[in-house]
């Protein structure tokens, strides 16, 4: 028989660790923009994630001034305005960007999903990590022996 690569406390800690990791990088912004991603809709999104996602997008839309409820509802079902068979022919040629700013005056959801959609890219993670290092590896704490310390 053979051993395995990980104990079983081994392995419950590094799934633990990943959880805490995927916690840390994702925010909800992106669960937003997978929501808003019309090819997908969020489809691979749990229910708790899904619900962050909703609540961002809500709470979003409120500090814009733009009612947002009914739009989002009927993105999500594929009712009203998103009913149209042409809509969603077109969200499999163009990337989520695009395609809602095609929709920009037909649905008040359009603002808030380009906003979150259009919002650049951040190096706060690359930093903390940069900075982390620099701290751990800087010459004053390299210079300290056992004498000093």
């Amino acid at each position: 028989m053979l051993n395995p690569l990980f104990s079983i406390a081994e392995e419950i800690k590094i799934v633990a660790d990943i959880k805490k990791r995927k916690l840390f990088i994702l925010g909800t912004v992106h669960l937003a923009a997978e929501l808003l991603d019309p090819k997908t809709q969020g489809c691979k999104l749990n229910s708790n994630e899904r619900i962050d996602a909703l609540e961002f997008i809500y709470e979003l839309g409120i500090s814009m001034g733009v009612n947002i409820m009914e739009d989002l509802s009927n993105y999500q079902s594929k009712t009203d305005k998103f009913a149209k068979k042409f809509i969603w022919e077109n969200s499999l040629l163009s990337e989520p960007l695009k395609w809602w700013q095609f929709l920009n005056h037909i649905s008040p959801l359009s603002k808030v999903a380009v906003r979150i959609l259009s919002a650049p890219c951040t190096s706060a993670a690359t930093e903390r990590t940069f900075s982390t290092f620099s701290w751990i590896h800087n010459k004053k704490r390299n210079k300290l022996t056992t004498e000093r310390a």
